[in-house]
């Protein structure tokens, strides 16, 4: 089957990224980094690629399978330093229609996706199943040590019903800040996480 120009673009910027040794997204972002303020043009035709290459990119997938590779591919622009430049393309949004109708599309996109992501959490409704999907995904893999580093530290908090209630409140509200984070994006993981909700009232 015939690749559209979006998964041809996806491909060779996957090859440039592994000749290069650098992030998948960089030459595009690169062509933001050099916008001066007045190329207002040159920001709307990258943010069309932009939008192109997340959200044409799985038409041979089903919708199951199209939401996730959105969100991966969006994660991974952030990851790629997307993020930094987000808060001058909404500022430019504000005084260009073209720019203000291509980035509502690419939030528009990006908040339906969050929403399957939040809604899909009734799938997962027994303790059971969620730790033994857990731990047969992370087994022999770089990740079952951390769980497991997890799984310990739970071990040790207090039996006492009402400290652990407490203490179970104060987790599940920080996990919920960090994977359900800005829209379902990943959060900056070369960066300190600061949690928005405080203490008090969690618990």
């Amino acid at each position: 089957m015939e690749m559209t120009g979006a998964q041809k673009m996806i491909k060779e910027l996957t090859l440039l990224s592994a000749r290069t040794k650098q992030p998948r997204f960089k030459p595009i972002l690169d062509c933001l980094r050099f916008c001066k303020d007045c190329d207002v043009d040159h920001v709307y035709r990258i943010l069309i690629i932009i939008n192109l290459l997340i959200h044409s990119s799985d038409r041979e997938l089903g919708e199951d399978q199209a939401w996730q590779a959105r969100m991966a591919l969006r994660s991974e622009l952030m990851r790629d330093g997307f993020g930094k430049y987000v808060p001058h393309i909404v500022l430019l949004s504000k005084s260009d229609e073209r720019i203000g109708d291509v980035y509502g599309a690419f939030t528009s996109i990006q908040d339906d996706d969050f929403n399957e992501l939040v809604a899909r959490r009734g799938e997962y409704e027994t303790l059971g199943g969620c730790f033994e999907l857990l731990a047969s995904t992370s087994a022999n893999t770089a990740v079952e040590p951390i769980l497991l580093s997890i799984m310990q530290h739970f071990m040790i908090i207090p039996e006492d019903v009402s400290v652990r209630l407490s203490y179970f409140r104060l987790i599940e509200s920080c996990v919920n800040e960090i994977v359900l984070h800005k829209n379902g994006v990943d959060p900056d993981f070369d960066s300190q996480f600061h949690f928005e909700t405080p203490v008090s009232e969690i618990i």
